[in-house]
């Protein structure tokens, strides 16, 4: 059975992301809360979430720099950067200096980090890993996210209950200081990237590398056609994104704990298929697994139809189960189909076309929500999220092009 975790420099990388997301996951819990139940406005919930994504529009931006510098030394550097704007909330909030602009131009900063800190950590995988264990060793990643999401929303709202959001926000700046402790510590082999000479290297290059990244990525007609799918349920999620404090409050009225469940459902469903990627995909090799993961996600339909906590905690945790599964598997489908010296790139472009939608989704939620309700908002991203799946599938399973990709075996 390929594993990831027997390699050591791949369990610092993910012991320091599993400690990190933990830290994070019940930063974002307490600070959607804390909105909402201090301001009691799911416009104002959808802005912050807003600020939070925004930067995603222009992370193509950073996959150039990912290319050009040590990868390592990128990580813990923008790690360290996150600690001192993290504490910088926490401080703001201790002393009653709450200023929502302001939080929200913080968690942006924050953000901006992590458009730098997600395609470094993803191109530099094929240095930690051979190629026989990235399937397991993205599905341990994504699932350290899920996990800690899990975490989070299962303890959360105890935690946020118990000692308040001020000791919350203070942990997860501590986190990203084990972060960069076990960046430090990675043993990264030479790498066969062209060495580049910094002082040397200008805007027309910067330009230039960045503009190859996203013409690489283009030339491959799988992205063309999927692109479509992916922006509508990308779209179309962000309600589920920034809404569920809302709609546990004003809909289920189960308050902190109905919204700890909703987040744990979808973070634990995403935990299974993630670490369940590379079984499935060694049992069913070819599009098959595709397919499946988008039949899961059809499960999101239930969750405005019936209005309750444990139905919609179970439609979550199916749709967490697809997207979980088709993320590690193309995940890897990239880094080994990509060469070394464009993952940076290539991740940070695909951050940007599949993430784009999200911030102009939550945008359009937050002035929805005051005309047409909660419940018209989570039926129409519900039937958006089902159509966007009908069209993924069917383009993986007829498209000659897609088809052929989704069915090169990732374990080649």
């Amino acid at each position: 059975m390929n594993n990831a975790l027997k390699h050591r420099n791949f369990r610092w990388l993910f012991g320091g992301q599993l400690t990190s997301n933990i830290g994070n996951s019940l930063f974002v819990l307490a600070l959607f809360w804390y909105v909402q139940s201090s301001t009691h406005s799911p416009a104002k919930v959808a802005w912050l979430g807003f600020a939070m994504t925004i930067p995603s529009l222009a992370g193509f931006l950073t996959g150039a720099i990912v290319d050009i510098v040590d990868r390592r030394r990128l990580l813990w550097l923008t790690d360290s950067i996150r600690f001192f704007l993290v504490v910088g909330v926490t401080l703001m909030v201790a002393m009653h200096m709450v200023n929502l602009w302001l939080i929200a131009a913080v968690v942006c900063l924050v953000s901006i980090g992590g458009n730098l800190f997600w395609p470094a950590s993803n191109a530099i995988l094929p240095s930690l890993v051979p190629e026989e264990d990235l399937v397991s060793a993205n599905g341990w990643l994504q699932g350290s996210g899920q996990f800690a999401q899990s975490f989070g929303a299962l303890l959360g709202s105890i935690i946020i209950a118990s000692v308040g959001v001020v000791v919350v926000f203070g942990f997860d700046s501590l986190t990203f200081l084990v972060s960069v402790s076990t960046l430090l510590v990675l043993r990264i082999p030479p790498s066969s990237r062209t060495s580049v000479n910094l002082q040397s290297y200008r805007i027309g290059n910067w330009f230039n590398d960045t503009l190859e990244g996203i013409v690489t990525l283009w030339q491959w007609p799988m992205i063309r056609w999927i692109l479509p799918g992916v922006a509508l349920m990308n779209l179309a999620y962000a309600p589920f994104f920034v809404m569920t404090a809302a709609w546990s409050q004003e809909i289920l009225h189960h308050g902190s704990f109905g919204y700890s469940m909703l987040v744990l459902a979808e973070s634990l469903g995403n935990l299974i298929g993630g670490l369940g990627a590379a079984s499935v995909q060694r049992r069913f090799p070819g599009r098959l697994p595709w397919v499946f993961s988008m039949v899961l996600t059809l499960a999101v339909a239930a969750f405005p139809w019936f209005p309750h906590l444990w139905s919609d905690f179970f439609a979550l945790l199916v749709f967490g189960v697809g997207t979980g599964l088709i993320n590690t598997l193309f995940l890897t489908l990239l880094q080994q189909r990509i060469p070394e010296q464009q993952l940076g790139r290539v991740f940070a472009s695909i951050g940007t076309i599949f993430g784009a939608a999200l911030p102009l989704g939550t945008a359009l939620a937050g002035l929805a929500v005051r005309s047409f309700g909660l419940i018209t908002l989570f039926w129409t991203a519900a039937l958006a999220i089902v159509a966007a799946a009908a069209y993924l599938g069917s383009t993986i399973t007829w498209h000659p092009d897609v088809r052929s990709e989704a069915s090169l075996s990732v374990n080649r």
